[in-house]
């Protein structure tokens, strides 16, 4: 996953061979958490290793602009 600032929208570049359904809205989401303040990154952390719960909410799809990019094999 990356991230760059363009302006005044952040782009998250999430790449992956498959998704499930709101996956990447709920990464993004968690992140904005975290960056507002509301969640801290030790808290992420925790959520990634399976130990803090649940995820933060999924970003609005209004809020989104997407690009997908899949990979063949």
């Amino acid at each position: 996953m990356d991230l760059e600032a363009q302006g005044d929208r952040l782009v998250f570049t999430v790449k992956a061979e498959g998704f499930m359904r709101y996956m990447v809205r709920r990464i993004v989401g968690t992140l904005v958490e975290v960056g507002r303040g509301a969640r801290t990154v030790e808290w992420v952390r925790e959520l990634t290793e399976g130990g803090a719960g649940e995820a933060g909410p999924p970003i609005d799809a209004r809020d989104c602009a997407w690009r997908p990019w899949y990979i063949r094999h």
